[in-house]
């Protein structure tokens, strides 16, 4: 059951969320005068995913040169605040699926691989 989970998470935190980031953020300067209307809490809710895994790509490169120690307390906070962001994130999405826009399903899915790779970093610790 384990191998599932793994198997399950490891591709959506590493390959799905850093390829719908990248599509949904495009998607949105392309459309964003034409769909600026009902957009704002899915935008609110794509900016505290991007900012989750803006987090996660700051601590994988800060970690190539310090050293964190096995359950270090600066890492465990690091942990916490992107996990909170992308939880966050996660129930603005819910309230963005009220009216259709162009950041509908690209929020709650990049919120939920955040989510995935924020649990999965914390359960390797």
């Amino acid at each position: 059951m384990n191998t599932l989970i793994v198997y399950t998470l490891l591709p959506l935190a590493y390959l799905v969320t850093p390829a719908a980031l990248i599509f949904g953020w495009v998607r949105w300067s392309k459309q964003r005068a034409a769909a600026a209307e009902g957009v704002t809490v899915s935008l609110v809710s794509f900016a505290f995913t991007s900012g989750s895994a803006a987090l996660g790509l700051a601590t994988i490169a800060f970690a190539q040169i310090h050293y964190f120690g096995f359950y270090d307390p600066v890492l465990m906070r690091i942990y916490g605040c992107g996990a909170v962001l992308s939880c966050i994130s996660l129930l603005l999405s819910l309230a963005g699926f009220l009216r259709p826009n162009v950041l509908r399903w690209y929020a709650p899915a990049c919120a939920l691989g955040t989510l995935a790779f924020w649990v999965m970093t914390a359960a390797g610790e």
